[in-house]
């Protein structure tokens, strides 16, 4: 699965400063962090603000299904 899509924020989401986003248990997108899996590159926030708040709509560029486990 790739292309753009709209998901939820798990926390704070700042452009410039959050590219890369990795997959919450609960199906959410947060900051990647060394050691996540990127999945999704943030284009921004649906209220037309560089920042998302949890739980707040975001559009993202789906790059990569998230992984359980890689072996």
């Amino acid at each position: 699965i790739a292309g753009k899509f709209e998901s939820i924020a798990n926390g704070v989401i700042t452009a410039g400063t959050h590219k890369l986003l990795s997959c919450t248990t609960d199906g959410e997108l947060e900051p990647y962090a060394v050691g996540d899996i990127p999945v999704a590159v943030f284009l921004g926030s649906k209220k037309g603000s560089a920042t998302a708040a949890a739980n707040d709509l975001i559009d993202v560029l789906v790059i990569h299904g998230p992984i359980d486990t890689i072996v």
